[in-house]
């Protein structure tokens, strides 16, 4: 009997007048855990924050276990928010639409620029994968970083795929394709 007053108030629980997620999008706002459009911005490097120029170019890189990628670099506005978020990097072919990376997820932390309400992250690289699928290509390098407490921002950077021009200074990553 305990169990079966349990299960229905449990099920009234989960049915009582609680909005769907799709609420605050039928109503044409964003979704309730969205952060601001200009929260997140997508850009290159490997050792700091390189904004993307347009029209935008990206090196393609030779890894040192063989893999490829593109150098990713973040810039995030409201520090408070930027603690340990979940970090996804792909890259999708504009041409076709397909996803042309291994899946990049990893939890880490931005750095705070002085002065500023900015932090970034640079180094990031989710790999292609294989060269020819983004060589000579244009691609969304797509970032999507998800807070701790649940909000969201997404942003994407069309870029033209070019071979590595020169491997950064000091940097032994290999050779490009």
């Amino acid at each position: 009997m305990r169990a079966a007053l349990a299960l229905a108030w449990l099920l009234a629980a989960a049915t009582c007048g609680c909005g769907s997620d799709d609420d605050a999008t039928d109503a044409g706002g964003p979704p309730p855990d969205a952060l601001p459009r200009d929260w997140l911005e997508v850009g290159t490097g490997y050792d700091r924050f390189v904004p993307y120029t347009e029209p935008a170019t990206g090196e393609l890189i030779a890894g040192p276990q063989g893999g490829f990628h593109i150098w990713t670099s973040l810039r995030a506005r409201n520090p408070a928010t930027t603690m340990s978020p979940l970090v996804e990097i792909t890259y999708e072919r504009v041409r076709d639409g397909a996803v042309v990376s291994y899946p990049f997820r990893v939890r880490v932390s931005f750095d705070r620029v002085p002065g500023t309400d900015l932090q970034e992250i640079y180094g990031l690289r989710a790999e292609a994968l294989s060269p020819e699928d983004v060589l000579d290509e244009d691609v969304i390098v797509r970032a999507r970083v998800e807070t701790r407490d649940g909000a969201f921002a997404i942003a994407e950077q069309r870029v033209h795929v070019i071979r590595e021009v020169a491997p950064p200074p000091g940097f032994d990553g290999g050779s490009g394709p």
